[in-house]
């Protein structure tokens, strides 16, 4: 079960795609993002580029669902001695996301 806290209630959902679409109206990719955040492609086409000289994922670019989705990542924090993102944009056409990501499961 999924559980979202917004304006001081808490939603609960056994599918995230469909409770963020009840909250929100807008679809969201969650399978892909799951990889996305991480700087990993999700589908064979997704296309990564990285950042010089760190090597860190600069920008994922995916043609899912036949809309164009860009992933920019803005800033990265050490965990357990691996850098991971911490600031990521996502972006498909009007919409933009900002994750703020403040602790990983490890």
């Amino acid at each position: 079960t999924y559980v979202i806290q917004a304006d001081g209630e808490e939603h609960k959902g056994k599918n995230l795609a469909v409770l963020i679409w009840q909250l929100t109206g807008i679809t969201l990719p969650v399978d892909a993002l799951s990889h996305w955040v991480k700087g990993s492609p999700y589908l064979p086409g997704d296309k990564l580029t990285y950042q010089t000289p760190a090597n860190f994922p600069n920008m994922l670019t995916s043609d899912f669902n036949q809309r164009q989705w860009q992933v920019k990542y803005r800033q990265f924090k050490s965990v357990n001695n691996v850098m991971l993102p911490h600031k990521v944009d996502i972006t498909q056409g009007e919409l933009t996301i900002k994750l703020q990501i403040n602790r990983w499961e490890t």
